[in-house]
């Protein structure tokens, strides 16, 4: 019998790509909580494929005694306009089910549980890849807005940490991109993407970043493990194969897809930070699971970018 999973956060961007790969990969039978049921089955009606093995559930129902061997929390704000829109609702939420979670885990704490965490962590202001033994540092008088996502996911990591006899574990994602993406996010890929769909130029500056793009399969495969693990209460980052900057990736897709790019000298407000780099070499903490990824950051980008593609070809 297939493990049950229960998945927080049905209808964002990351449950669906975890559910879409489980039905390639099909490890899994799936209870999706949503906040939104018609949404939910708008898309598995539409990906026909993945619903055999889901039940969708509002949200609201889900409690210390559902019936699940594992949860995984997908609630987030996960993009820039997301993240500038929340202001206090960034603290209010992720308490609200940091608190659901508590509740579950003391009621079946031999259940594993994975939370999302984000890279943005480690700093608004990162000049290099993040090394094992990063120190990041939090001007505390006054808070930037800027650091208030960087410090909820802090504090829900201390949180997860406090439970140390539970089985939790906080995937850091630094970037993450595949076919269900909200192409207004103002990510960087999304961008890229909704210029290709459109027939229209990619504007940017000459200003190089790099990035790491986790591919769909990897962050199944690193969820499947650290479920399978059991019994561990740790962060992890997702770090893929190899990194990418902005005009390799720019380059990268003006061969493989005649992308047209204008660039232009213009200034771009991040609300967690500006990072020149943006992605981790911290192997050390990763070693606590059997995990290597297979893809690297190009990889992921080409396959969600042909899926989206294709979608407009049909």
């Amino acid at each position: 019998m297939l493990p049950r999973i229960a998945i927080l956060g049905g209808t964002g961007h990351l449950a669906k790509s975890l559910v879409d790969t489980n039905a390639q990969l099909g490890k899994w039978s799936i209870d999706l909580y949503v906040r939104d049921k018609p949404r939910a089955e708008a898309f598995i009606k539409r990906y026909a494929s993945v619903e055999p093995a889901i039940e969708v559930l509002p949200i609201d129902s889900f409690n210390q005694d559902s019936r699940c061997d594992a949860l995984v929390n997908c609630i987030g704000f996960g993009t820039p306009a997301g993240v500038s829109a929340a202001k206090s609702n960034l603290f209010s939420v992720t308490q609200l089910y940091d608190r659901l979670i508590d509740v579950f885990v003391q009621k079946q704490s031999h259940i594993p549980v994975v939370s999302f965490s984000s890279g943005a962590i480690y700093g608004s202001q990162l000049a290099g890849p993040i090394q094992d033994g990063h120190v990041a540092q939090l001007p505390i008088d006054p808070i930037d807005p800027v650091d208030f996502y960087r410090i909820t996911k802090l504090a829900s990591e201390a949180y997860h940490r406090s439970l140390f006899d539970k089985s939790i574990v906080d995937i850091r994602l630094f970037n993450f991109f595949s076919e269900f993406i909200d192409l207004t996010t103002g990510f960087l890929v999304a961008d890229i993407a909704s210029a290709l769909l459109t027939d229209s130029s990619f504007v940017t500056n000459r200003t190089d970043v790099a990035r790491d793009f986790f591919h769909p399969t990897d962050l199944y495969r690193l969820v499947d493990g650290v479920i399978r693990t059991g019994n561990l209460n740790a962060a992890i980052d997702a770090i893929s194969l190899e990194p990418i900057t902005k005009l390799d990736l720019i380059g990268r897709c003006q061969r493989e897809y005649g992308l047209k790019v204008a660039f232009q000298e213009n200034s771009f407000d991040s609300p967690t930070g500006i990072k020149s780099y943006y992605y981790s070499q911290g192997f050390e903490k990763n070693k606590i699971i059997d995990f290597s990824p297979k893809f690297t950051s190009w990889d992921s980008i080409k396959l969600s970018l042909d899926k989206l593609l294709s979608h407009r070809k049909t």
